[in-house]
């Protein structure tokens, strides 16, 4: 029996030692690995904010008559195009961008007055503090609408 008890000891004891951790060190590789993983997180995380403020890609700013510039020499190198042709293709392509930015005007009118509608309806729900909020908001937003269509022009 004496035996039979020595031999168990000893299947117990490989058991527990035959793994590469110790069993006893469970808690401490939940730790490391916790840690581990807190670390790559937060680098991941603070490369993300870093990145959004500093790695912005430049704002694309071009005044049309450079972007109508850019479209017409597309024509031009693309389709090969003669002199002859140029001067007759560059009163169309005027046309068209003329009219492309007329579109653009047109909608910004109606986003404007969308968001006008969209903020009066809101008004009979609102207490006076908030109504003047309302407005700085209004105010804020149309601006901001109208800054950003202008720069598509």
């Amino acid at each position: 029996m004496e035996n039979n008890a020595k031999s168990d000891s000893l299947a117990d004891s490989a058991i527990e030692t035959s793994g590469i951790i110790p069993m006893g060190s469970n808690a401490k590789t939940k730790k490391i690995w916790g840690a581990f993983v807190l670390i790559f997180l937060s680098g991941l995380l603070l490369g993300g904010v870093i990145g959004f403020y500093v790695g912005k890609p430049p704002a694309h700013k071009s005044n049309s008559q450079s972007f109508r510039q850019r479209i017409f020499d597309n024509y031009v190198s693309e389709l090969k195009l003669t002199p002859e042709q140029q001067q007759k293709i560059r009163p169309v392509v005027d046309k068209g961008f003329d009219r492309i930015q007329d579109f653009r005007k047109k909608r910004t009118g109606e986003l404007i007055e969308i968001i006008s509608g969209n903020y009066d309806d809101l008004k009979v729900f609102l207490t006076p503090e908030q109504l003047r909020k309302l407005a700085e908001m209004r105010q804020k937003t149309l601006v901001r609408v109208q800054g950003k269509m202008q720069e598509k022009l």
